[in-house]
């Protein structure tokens, strides 16, 4: 009420109310979209007492009354530009706490500084209304863009960003209540915060605008998808399925060719010459899967080649003998009928058991498009996870003999897979560190990560940094298993 009664006076134009200044007007006040309502709202300075109190209390019934009876469009509610408020944000921020749509938390947290302010945040409500292009829970995809220059103008790289997969509909269920299932925060600078500076390693090493860091790809246009479909932007079901009473939306590739869309037809990529589609663990898996589908949908002007980072998952049972995570991929490929997005030419050779070909030793031999494979051959999420090995064992090397077996059989299936790539331009830089993710999102790892045995033979230091640059800017197939021996973490770099 003291915020409300002779600090700020509410307007509404365009669907939209708005704290319109700082001092209590004495002018009608109109809401434009409620027909024949008006406001006379009057210096509270000029009453006293008791009678403050009550003009307070009657204003806020009219507002409460008048705001919450009426189904205000949440496009516009979520649209600051519309905002007649010198301060945008904290105005579109007033009137969704008067909603009850934002605790007084959440709106304080929109409110904190912006630590990446040449990202923008685009959500795509139009592509969720008209194409059905939806996250788990029926939110519309969202994006992080930002704008390239100088020789870089027209050069475009995106990141899917990753996080797992829901294996059944109560998982399915479980994760739309979160961020990797549900939009509802993508709008937030804090949300816009948190996975920039450091998801998949944030806006850095690759995806960084520093020139030091990164100076091959610095000034390129460069853009950071949000992954809400649970299954690596691949799923396809027309209609919802409802567990529990809600319904769950199985909608990856939709959400994907959404993004593209508006990347070229919105943003101008439609007249770029390069771009580069990457992605870490089940976004890295995202681009195994969809890069042929990328580039099939880009003009003939424009050079696509693609980077899946740590997305080589590998259909391995666990050290004692169980297909755990075999047996959980064959159940999302069902549930979320991903079959159509998958390579022609896999599902063809293992038409009893297309399912398989979700994982990329399945089907890396059929991708056409130049990619650069990354992958930590002792990768920390499929030793843990798909081998089912104790922490000891993972963190600290101390195994039995059989993990230890289990481990060497990952690297060398690893090594032997990934040398099937037949696309021309292609090549990899594979590594023994214990990690997941981050090496190309890293400063530090991006810059430091060397294959010494590469760097000998070509007499020129090869770190990861360099391997990327030789094999984009240099077309060097560049094919790096120096730092791919045998003992977890032995690369010196690793640490």
């Amino acid at each position: 009420p003291n915020q409300l009664c002779g600090v700020y006076t509410f307007a509404c134009e365009n669907q939209l109310c708005h704290l319109m200044s700082r001092s209590v007007s004495s002018e009608p006040v109109r809401f434009s979209s409620l027909p024949t309502v008006y406001l006379k709202v009057v210096h509270m300075s000029s009453l006293e007492g008791h009678k403050k109190q009550w003009g307070c209390a009657a204003l806020l019934a009219v507002l409460a009354t008048s705001v919450f009876a009426y189904d205000l469009d949440s496009r516009s509610l979520a649209s600051d530009d519309a905002c007649l408020s010198d301060e945008a944000e904290e105005c579109s921020l007033g009137l969704r706490q008067l909603r009850g749509q934002m605790s007084v938390a959440s709106a304080e947290e929109q409110l904190v500084p912006d630590k990446h302010p040449t990202w923008k945040t685009v959500v795509l409500r139009d592509a969720a209304t008209e194409k059905g292009a939806v996250c788990l829970d029926g939110t519309p995809p969202a994006y992080y863009i930002e704008r390239g220059y100088g020789s870089g103008a027209r050069k475009w790289m995106f990141h899917l960003q990753g996080g797992g997969w829901c294996v059944d509909l109560a998982d399915c269920a479980e994760r739309a209540t979160t961020n990797l299932g549900s939009s509802r925060d993508y709008h937030t600078i804090n949300a816009k915060n948190k996975m920039l500076d450091y998801y998949d390693g944030g806006a850095n090493g690759l995806l960084s605008r520093s020139c030091v860091v990164n100076p091959e790809f610095c000034n390129w246009n460069k853009v950071f998808i949000r992954y809400c479909d649970g299954a690596s932007y691949s799923g396809e079901v027309e209609h919802p399925v409802v567990y529990k009473g809600e319904k769950l939306f199985f909608r990856g590739r939709r959400i994907l060719d959404a993004v593209l869309d508006d990347l070229l037809h919105v943003q101008g990529m439609v007249h770029g010459t390069d771009l580069i589609a990457k992605g870490c663990s089940a976004g890295g898996l995202g681009v195994w899967v969809n890069l042929d589908h990328i580039a099939g949908r880009m003009p003939s002007t424009l050079s696509v080649k693609g980077i899946p980072e740590c997305g080589f998952f590998l259909e391995v049972p666990t050290y004692s003998g169980r297909n755990t995570w075999p047996k959980s991929f064959q159940n999302i490929v069902a549930m979320q009928n991903i079959t159509g997005a998958l390579s022609k030419e896999c599902v063809k050779t293992h038409a009893g058991d297309s399912w398989r070909c979700i994982f990329p030793q399945h089907f890396v031999s059929h991708v056409k498009t130049p990619h650069f494979v990354i992958n930590s051959v002792y990768d920390a999420f499929q030793m843990q996870f798909f081998l089912g090995l104790p922490q000891s064992c993972v963190k600290n090397n101390i195994c039995s003999p059989e993990q230890r077996s289990a481990m060497e059989k990952l690297r060398l299936e690893m090594i032997s897979n990934v040398k099937m790539q037949t696309a021309s331009g292609s090549g990899f830089f594979l590594y023994n560190c214990v990690t997941h993710c981050g090496q190309t999102n890293k400063n530090a790892r991006f810059g430091n990560l060397e294959d010494r045995m590469m760097s000998v033979s070509h007499h020129r230091i090869t770190k990861l940094r360099n391997a990327i640059e030789q094999w984009y800017k240099d077309g060097i197939s560049v094919r790096s298993l120096g730092a791919a021996g045998s003992g977890p973490n032995s690369e010196i770099t690793c640490h």
